[in-house]
């Protein structure tokens, strides 16, 4: 049983519905029990960085990392994905969950904002979610902010917007990030998901 974490920011509901069309058993929740008993989690959200921190709150990010720390895995999406790092510069200075070093800053200027659209990504083969796949693929990205990574025990595959090199996937052994949206990325999106009820598994 995968937890999609219900903190009613942006596009939950989507993702619970990719999740239901693999044969992914699920739940929308954000109950201590819900995400206790859960074999994996998936912390999903289309929002300004301060606002999803905010919604998820203090209660529910500190079990998140009490989870995390005893090797569960959690797999964040969007700004789902850039809370898990340690601050953000979005409407202002806010602090994330601290749980991948590194920081989020706005895309730089003279790109096109927000980064909309498919976009290739470079795979990096040490990451389990991207088992399957071909050195390149093509994922969907919607966001004006990107992770800037400093954490060296991180692993990263990386997509170009531009000329400037995005960070569009983390590992840190059992914590996950996508800036791409899975559930949006038709068939290789739910590869992805398919690979990451696998990795809640083992």
């Amino acid at each position: 049983m995968i937890t999609v974490i219900d903190y009613s920011v942006g596009n939950i509901r989507s993702v619970c519905n990719a999740l239901d069309n693999i044969g992914c058993e699920n739940r929308l929740s954000n109950l201590s029990d819900d995400i206790k008993n859960a074999d994996g989690i998936i912390l999903p959200g289309v929002a300004a960085f301060g606002y999803a921190m905010k919604a998820l709150g203090e209660e529910c990010g500190e079990l998140l990392k009490e989870e995390a720390a005893k090797g569960k895995p959690l797999m964040g999406i969007c700004s789902g994905y850039q809370v898990l790092f340690d601050s953000s510069t979005e409407l202002g200075f806010n602090e994330g969950l601290g749980m991948i070093n590194g920081a989020v800053e706005r895309l730089p200027e003279g790109l096109v904002i927000p980064h909309m659209g498919w976009n290739q990504v470079r795979i990096n083969p040490e990451i389990p979610l991207f088992d399957g796949l071909a050195e390149e693929e093509y994922f969907y990205f919607a966001h004006s902010y990107y992770a800037i990574l400093t954490d060296p025990q991180a692993k990263s595959a990386m997509t170009e917007y531009g000329e400037t090199d995005v960070l569009a996937c983390v590992q840190k052994e059992n914590i996950f990030g996508l800036q791409f949206h899975p559930e949006k990325s038709s068939r290789l999106g739910m590869k992805v998901l398919k690979n990451f009820e696998k990795i809640c598994r083992r």
